[in-house]
């Protein structure tokens, strides 16, 4: 049962999960059922809509950022274990990036290591850029030069009381897109594909989605589907994706046939697909 309140968690045994999920530690059985309770609670859903706008000025210098932790000795996994502390069960007292940055501002202090994070917007930037760090593949060699641009998407009114459910969902999936709230649109796209599972634009927008949150091994599963249901011109845009994922997840042997057929096409993706096979290539010789 909704709670009409929107200042509290409606699910407290659930929304704890809330910290793990933003850093990808989650199980699949707990994500998706932390997933299902984000279509309910909108204390949850605000709190990660809330980390996109921060999120995105983060993967801008999280090269500086890293590099500045690096060189006075501070480690991501000590870290990650003080944030992964769970919290109380019984109620969710603080919001996530309150909760956050308070958890990292106090283990600097206790290890005496603040000084090198001031002013106090790099505490902040830092502080989140490990949301960021963990849900990433640092291992990847290719994450450098991998393209995170937004497939393009005009949104196009609903029919109204004709529309499906699976086109009210993709509807409001691709809202949650344009907006940069991948994880939102995550959660409608999963459910629109349920509903008609051989409708592949919608499998390849939810592979982008996916791949845009940096969820390689379910972006490969979506865009597979998008690739198999797709006609040409959209089979360019799955593949091209699809051997992002790969080379996200470290895989150069399944994504390399993959630019090799897009550079092949001399349409669409064809001069990225030859940029990035000239950076690969040199990488696994």
């Amino acid at each position: 049962m909704k709670d009409k309140r929107t200042n509290k968690c409606i699910a407290p045994e659930v929304g704890r999960l809330l910290t793990q999920y933003e850093m990808g530690e989650l199980s699949d059985e707990e994500q998706d059922r932390f997933e299902g309770h984000l279509m309910d609670c909108d204390f949850c859903r605000r709190e990660l809509e809330e980390m996109l706008p921060i999120i995105t000025a983060i993967r801008r210098h999280k090269a500086e950022i890293a590099k500045a932790l690096h060189s006075k000795g501070t480690s991501f996994k000590s870290l990650k274990r003080q944030l992964l502390t769970p919290r109380q069960t019984h109620r969710v007292k603080t919001r996530s990036i309150e909760y956050t940055r308070g958890r990292v501002l106090t283990w600097f202090k206790n290890t005496g290591k603040l000084r090198i994070l001031l002013p106090a917007a790099v505490v902040v930037i830092t502080t989140l850029f490990l949301f960021v760090t963990l849900l990433q593949h640092p291992k990847s060699p290719y994450l450098p030069y991998l393209s995170f641009q937004r497939l393009p998407y005009r949104l196009e009114k609903l029919r109204g009381e004709e529309a499906t459910q699976g086109e009210q969902l993709f509807h409001q999936g691709m809202n949650d897109y344009l907006r940069g709230n991948y994880k939102g649109a995550i959660n409608s796209l999963k459910r629109a594909v349920e509903k008609d599972p051989n409708n592949g634009i919608w499998w390849l927008y939810l592979g982008v989605c996916y791949y845009l949150n940096h969820q390689s091994k379910r972006a490969i599963e979506a865009l597979t589907k998008a690739d198999a249901l797709t006609q040409y011109s959209q089979k360019v845009r799955s593949r091209w994706y699809l051997a992002q994922a790969y080379l996200l997840q470290g895989d150069a042997d399944r994504a390399i046939p993959l630019l090799e057929w897009i550079r092949g096409q001399k349409m669409g993706y064809s001069a990225q697909a030859d940029s990035l096979l000239t950076k690969v290539h040199p990488i696994i010789r």
